[in-house]
């Protein structure tokens, strides 16, 4: 059986960012140009996008790029967690 996917929600990628979920929200709607959602998962009201786990670094590099501010530091190296 092959490994499961892993993804993450808008809460786990703000909590990625050290920002608050409703900062995060403001993000998405403000720019376009934020990392590809890998999901949408449906919901009874709207739904939510989803990225792989391994695009942690991408939303890192991402919002480094921008003016805002997070408190997550950029990968250094291929082997951070950050960057896989």
């Amino acid at each position: 059986m092959s490994e499961p996917a892993y993804y993450a929600g808008p809460a786990l990628v703000a909590t990625w960012l050290g920002v608050t979920r409703a900062a995060l929200g403001n993000w998405l709607r403000r720019y376009d140009d934020y990392p590809e959602p890998a999901a949408l998962v449906a919901g009874p009201k709207r739904d939510s996008m989803c990225w792989r786990y391994e695009q942690r670094g991408d939303w890192i590099r991402w919002a480094h790029g921008k003016d805002v501010t997070v408190m997550a530091k950029l990968p250094e190296a291929e082997g951070d967690p950050a960057g896989e």
